[in-house]
C-alpha cells in the first residue's frame, strides 16, 4: 500500500525540501495524503520548504498540527510554500499555521484573506497575549476569491498592508465600501492607491473597474507613489464590458508612460477599452517590434482573454 510505503520511507529523507502529495483532482490518485503521513513528515523532514497537499479531502486541520515543532517532534520550521486547496481545512486552521510559520511566503488557499482577518480580529486566540500581536509576514500571495465568500471586510485589506510588505499578488472578492458601489465609484481610485503604494514588489496589476477616475492622471499619480519597477502585467478594463459601456479615459500617452517607466512590463491591455484608436495600437505594436521589447499589447473585444490573465 502506497501510504504504508511513504510512512516507512519518509523517516530516511531528513534532507527533503520539496514534497508533492497533490491528487490533481483525479478520482483514483497515487499517492494520497493522510493525518498519519503528515505526522511522519512533521517528525522526519525539518528541511522541508514546499509541501503540496492540494485536492486531498483526508487532510484536516488536525493533520496540519503535526507540522508544528514541539517537544516531541522537530517539525517543519523552514516551510515557505504550502498548497492546501480543496482539503478539509477551515480558515481558522490556516490562521494558526500563519501564526506559527512566519516564514511562509505562499499559502495556496482561496480563503486566505479570511484567515488573515481572523488573525487581526482575534489576536489573543493565536498569540495568547493580552496586547495585540504585531505580525510581520513574508506572504507574497493572498487569495480570498472563493465563490462562497460573500464579502471581504476592509479590515483584512488594512491588515495585509500593515503586515505583508512583500506582497506581489492580492485577490479579494467584493470588498465592502459602505454605501458606495465599486462600479462607477470615484472611491475606487483611492482604494487602488492605498493598496498599491506599499507594494513595491508588485508584479501583476488588474484594474477591472468601470470608473471615470481610471484615467491618465490616475496612472501618473500611481507611478508617483510607487514606481512599479517590477510590474510585469498591467490590465485595465471594464468588467462585463459591452459596446455601449463607457471607455476608460486612458490614452496613447498612458501606454507610453507605462512602457517607459516600468522596465519589467511584459503584458499591457486591454486597449480596446482605452481611448485609443486602432491606428495608434498598430503604431504602438510597430514600435515594440522595432525596439525588440518583450511586450505584448492586448486589444480585443473579448471579455475574457484567457484563463492565465483573467
Amino acid at each position: 500500500m502506497v501510504e504504508n510505503t511513504l510512512i516507512k520511507l519518509l523517516p530516511s529523507l531528513s534532507h527533503l525540501t520539496h514534497l508533492n502529495l497533490s491528487t490533481n483532482r483525479n478520482k483514483i490518485t497515487f499517492p494520497s495524503c493522510s493525518t498519519e503521513i503528515l505526522q511522519v513528515v512533521g517528525c522526519s523532514c525539518p528541511n522541508l520548504q514546499l509541501l503540496d497537499l492540494n485536492h486531498n479531502n483526508r487532510v484536516t486541520g488536525e493533520g496540519l498540527l503535526y507540522l508544528y515543532p514541539s517537544d516531541t517532534r522537530i517539525g517543519c520550521a523552514k516551510l515557505e510554500k504550502l498548497f492546501i486547496q480543496d482539503c478539509s481545512i477551515e480558515p481558522e486552521d490556516v490562521a494558526m499555521l500563519i501564526h506559527f510559520f512566519p516564514n511562509l511566503q505562499i499559502v495556496g488557499y482561496k480563503e486566505l484573506g479570511t484567515s488573515l482577518q481572523m488573525l487581526k480580529s482575534q489576536p489573543r486566540k493565536f498569540s495568547w497575549k493580552r496586547r495585540r500581536y504585531q505580525y510581520r509576514l513574508k506572504l507574497t500571495h493572498v487569495d480570498n476569491s472563493l465563490s462562497r465568500v460573500q464579502r471581504c471586510d476592509g479590515d483584512v485589506v488594512d491588515f495585509v498592508c500593515e503586515s505583508c510588505p512583500d506582497l506581489e499578488n492580492l485577490k479579494v472578492l467584493s470588498i465592502r465600501l459602505g454605501h458606495d458601489e465599486l462600479i462607477m465609484s470615484p472611491g475606487a481610485c483611492d482604494i487602488a492607491c492605498f493598496l498599491i503604494q506599499p507594494a513595491k514588489a508588485l508584479q501583476e496589476l488588474y484594474l477591472l473597474v468601470r470608473s471615470h477616475g481610471i484615467n491618465h492622471t490616475f496612472v501618473v499619480r500611481l507611478l508617483e507613489i510607487n514606481p512599479l519597477s517590477k510590474l510585469k502585467i498591467l490590465i485595465a478594463d471594464a468588467p462585463r464590458r459591452t459596446l455601449a459601456a463607457p471607455m476608460l479615459e486612458l490614452t496613447f500617452e498612458t501606454a507610453y508612460l507605462v512602457i517607459n517607466n516600468c522596465p519589467s512590463i511584459q503584458l499591457l491591455g486591454n486597449l480596446i477599452c482605452w481611448s485609443v484608436t486602432s491606428t495608434q495600437v498598430a503604431e504602438l505594436r510597430a514600435v515594440i517590434r522595432m525596439c525588440n521589447y518583450n511586450l505584448t499589447v492586448i486589444h480585443t473585444q473579448s471579455n475574457k482573454l484567457n484563463n492565465k490573465h483573467f
